[in-house]
């Protein structure tokens, strides 16, 4: 020390300056902490010693010493900023027995796998694994379960399992006697969705979309959907003949009893798939209403429309209660069936202006041909009606869209493989399906082009089957989803069948086509639906409800 204190100061040594400073003291620990001052980082305090993020601060008074932002006591390596900061003593694991989601008929008890939890410092804490179960078996619905555990350290882990509380499909359907009637229980009952989520159809749903199908009737007539709870309208949504096939898609309202109501006036087996529901003010349903019937008036010809107003008239809704069809309403479903017309042909049905290249029934000679249509309403509240034959037309209306859940279009073709449109020339085999692009079409929305956007759930289709090589059946269904048994058309050898279609897009955008046996396909557009939780089209997997061939659906009475 000694010898030191006779350099301190400046000193030039070898021609260069340096400042030398003295070891304070005669023992070199200024605060006597033990360490010498050359080493510690606070000379004068006796109670610091190190500052390992130099930011001014004592490890002892610091808490995050190696200032990786994680405080000393939560850090593995409170001294080691590049080291990761991780808690010697690690949380639970837990993980459900079974499935992550689960269904549940009403009225069924619940019996829960369980879960299983384990800890590395406490070894197996499946008993005392928190449950909580908030399932009301009585209430069709979904519900969360929570199964938390936590071990000595207090750290906490926790998994979920969803339980679908369901209606049970009904079983015991027999082939409908005339005159006989189905009530269908829809609200309640389970679906899935293009995702493969589980979906319940909630008490909200105010209509379904459903596609019916007469199979093999035993005479002429014709089939009414409306809402349960309510008297039968005089209004149809299917006619048939004798030994028919005939689908046709149904937006149909639900009765204040959950349930839709089927009635047929011959004895036929029925097929009813369901594809989504209405929810909130997305879709008005009404208890179907006859508004035109020209076999009252005159036919309608290529050279003579039909022009319905459908906009600001009255009606009643599903619960019987009047109303009325507002003023600006943007789009109304209808059922439109041809009667008896005069050579083969086709009717298109578009908001009243320039006629688009699109189809909505096809015909031949004396035929009765029914099927829906979500139809556009012009600026002054009409559609318009063109039939290239003469022919009688039925109208009745179904409901209306009277806010924003459903964008209407210029009806436009999409596909059509007799010419290529769309991409695919050439009949649709068995062996492959046709993958259409829906997500960023381009349509003609009030006079302005639009594109499908990306938040699009389903598309408003017309579907028509041209001349199958021989008899089937065609099914629409969201492309994320793998091909569902339902079917949206049936026909025979060289038939020429049209069907409205409420289409589920799937998760990349698409809506899948798949067909039995070859044929050429047209596809039509007229428009989308889209719509916020509450106010929407919820789409599904098209499910079957009801086939009396096989007994599934409740019986008619």
């Amino acid at each position: 020390v000694a010898v030191w204190n006779a350099w301190r100061g400046s000193q030039d040594i070898y021609g260069r300056t340096f400042e030398l400073n003295t070891i304070v003291g005669t023992d070199g620990d200024s605060d006597g902490d033990g360490v010498l001052d050359i080493n510690d980082a606070f000379p004068n305090d006796s109670s610091e010693t190190t500052d390992t993020d130099s930011d001014g601060i004592g490890n002892n008074a610091d808490p995050d010493d190696d200032g990786d932002n994680v405080l000393d006591v939560d850090d593995a390596y409170p001294l080691d900023s590049s080291r990761s900061a991780v808690s010697p003593n690690a949380a639970p694991t837990i993980a459900i027995e079974g499935s992550a989601t689960m269904t549940l008929n009403v009225g069924e008890t619940w019996n829960d796998p369980g879960a299983l939890a384990v800890d590395e410092e406490d070894g197996d804490l499946t008993a005392i694994v928190i449950v909580t179960n908030p399932i009301d078996s009585s209430t069709p619905g979904s519900y969360t379960m929570e199964y938390r555990v936590t071990d000595s350290s207090g750290l906490t882990s926790m998994v979920t399992r969803t339980v679908v509380v369901i209606e049970p499909l009904s079983i015991g359907a027999i082939r409908f006697a005339a005159g006989q009637v189905i009530e269908l229980p829809v609200i309640g009952t389970a679906l899935t969705a293009p995702s493969g989520d589980a979906l319940v159809v909630p008490t909200t749903a105010t209509a379904a979309s459903i596609n019916v199908t007469a199979v093999t009737p035993g005479g002429s007539g014709f089939i009414t959907v409306w809402p349960c709870g309510v008297a039968r309208p005089l209004a149809s949504n299917l006619n048939y003949v004798a030994g028919d096939v005939v689908p046709n898609g149904v937006l149909a309202p639900i009765g204040s009893n959950g349930k839709v109501c089927i009635y047929s006036l011959a004895d036929t087996d029925l097929v009813v798939d369901v594809a989504g529901w209405f929810e909130g003010d997305a879709f008005v349903g009404a208890t179907p209403l006859r508004l035109r019937d020209t076999r009252q008036t005159s036919r309608v010809t290529s050279t003579r429309e039909l022009v319905l107003q459908v906009a600001d008239i009255d009606a009643r809704k599903a619960d019987g209660s009047a109303t009325r069809v507002p003023a600006d309403v943007g789009a109304v479903a209808l059922n439109v069936t041809v009667v008896s017309p005069d050579s083969a042909g086709f009717v298109t049905v578009y908001p009243c202006g320039t006629r688009p290249l699109a189809s909505n029934v096809n015909y031949v000679p004396g035929q009765v041909v029914p099927n829906g249509v979500i139809a556009p309403v012009s600026a002054n509240g009409e559609v318009c009606i063109y039939s290239l034959a003469p022919t009688d037309i039925v109208v009745d209306l179904a409901g209306w869209f009277p806010g924003n859940a459903f964008t209407a279009a210029i009806p436009q073709r999409l596909v059509d493989t007799r010419d290529g449109t769309g991409g695919q020339q050439g009949r649709l085999t068995p062996a492959g399906q046709l993958n259409v692009l829906v997500h960023g079409e381009t349509l003609s929305v009030s006079g302005n082009s639009a594109q499908v956007p990306l938040s699009a759930t389903a598309a408003a289709l017309n579907v028509t089957i041209v001349s199958p090589e021989r008899a089937g059946f065609a099914t629409v269904w969201p492309c994320s989803a793998a091909r569902p048994v339902a079917s949206n058309l049936n026909f025979v050898s060289g038939q020429v069948v049209a069907n409205n279609v409420i289409a589920p897009i799937g998760d990349q955008g698409s809506v899948c086509f798949y067909t039995s046996t070859p044929s050429d396909i047209i596809v039509d557009i007229a428009g989308y639906f889209s719509g916020e939780a509450g106010n929407q089209f919820v789409g599904s997997t098209p499910k079957r409800y009801i086939d009396t061939r096989s007994s599934l659906g409740p019986a008619p009475e």
